[in-house]
């Protein structure tokens, strides 16, 4: 004990309650740490329980309590245009975190599972409903809000094959761009906080001709002809939103150039896998 404190009346029984005090916070924290490093990615941000306390923690605790303050991520969102190969990045790296002990769910945007997904799935293929492009803004947003307000505060990583947010933001630009980020709101918000966008781009040829290898094989099922015909100003709309990203208003985004074609080259979807491995530090 200080000498200091020595000659203060009851200064043993405080100083006491002090080492009481830091060793009960030492414990709380080492708890915090062992719950959160179980799933290394999962979004942390303290409500400045131990900011206040930070003096009485060790320099090496404090200093692993400011890294675990970083806002890290929760929502991995994969976009890109028609035949960019996105769904086999997100699915891959779904596979690739869940090997890494990762608690992560991967998820489609429209689910056709779920009611609002199938009602947007019926409204995309209904010329008739197509025309009232308000309506299926505000079918997205619901689509996002409620898939948002599900999942903020679980346990979970999710890798999504686009989102609502950035979908409806991107296709929907004949909806006054206001209105789009006034009914996105939620989405924004939550995926500004918590998310990260890794935009798949790649050479229109390439994307074109996936298309083609794709619609065959539809043709031969019987399947529906995939349409490619918006694919030119949806790739223009997500140079031009890029730059959006870059504000506080929205969520992070990082751009992934692909030169191959992901399914005939094993290595391209391998490193770009690695890329986003290596921005999520994982």
């Amino acid at each position: 004990m200080p000498e200091s404190m020595k000659k203060a009346p009851q200064a043993e029984k405080i100083f006491e309650h002090k080492k009481l005090y830091k060793n009960h916070c030492l414990f709380q924290f080492k708890k915090e740490i062992a719950k959160k490093i179980q799933n290394p990615i999962f979004f942390y941000r303290t409500k400045c329980v131990y900011r206040e306390r930070s003096e009485l923690l060790s320099g090496a605790i404090a200093n692993v309590y400011l890294f675990l303050s970083i806002l890290m991520v929760k929502y991995i969102v994969i976009e890109g245009i028609h035949g960019s190969g996105k769904s086999s990045v997100a699915k891959q790296l779904t596979q690739t975190l869940k090997e890494k002990g990762i608690n992560v769910g991967y998820y489609h945007f429209p689910n056709e599972e779920e009611d609002l997904g199938k009602m947007i799935r019926k409204t995309l293929t209904d010329k008739d409903l197509y025309k009232h492009r308000e309506v299926l803004g505000l079918l997205y947003a619901a689509a996002s809000n409620s898939f948002h307000i599900k999942t903020r505060d679980d346990d979970k990583i999710y890798v999504l094959e686009r989102d609502s947010v950035t979908t409806g933001l991107v296709f929907q630009r004949d909806i006054p761009r206001e209105t789009r980020l006034e009914i996105y709101k939620f989405g924004i918000e939550n995926l500004r906080k918590q998310g990260i966008v890794f935009y798949v781009k790649i050479d229109k040829a390439i994307a074109l001709e996936r298309l083609m290898k794709r619609n065959e094989e539809l043709k031969k099922q019987g399947g529906v002809r995939e349409d490619k015909a918006n694919d030119k100003f949806v790739e223009e709309e997500f140079d031009r939103l890029s730059n959006l990203y870059d504000t506080e208003m929205m969520p992070q985004l990082d751009k992934l150039g692909l030169k191959h074609d992901i399914a005939d080259n094993s290595d391209t979807l391998e490193n770009t896998i690695q890329q986003i491995i290596e921005k999520l530090g994982v």
